[in-house]
């Protein structure tokens, strides 16, 4: 479990988040390129502000938003 943990600005290209529970994580400006968060619980946790490219969220969805 991560509780209360800051990403922000990290490079987690790739990162493998699998299975984790992420409880109010912060990943402002992370870069999440290629990182996987299959069957991840995230409470109070927003990708939203990261870059996301080929990341593939809970529910087994592929987010490309960010890729150039």
């Amino acid at each position: 479990m991560l509780r209360n943990v800051s990403f922000v600005g990290t490079n987690l290209r790739g990162a493998s988040f699998v299975g984790a529970r992420l409880e109010n994580v912060s990943f402002d400006g992370a870069i999440l390129s290629g990182a996987v968060f299959e069957g991840a619980f995230m409470d109070r946790t927003d990708l939203q502000s990261a870059l996301l490219c080929n990341t593939q969220l809970p529910g087994d969805l592929m987010d490309r938003s960010d890729c150039e």
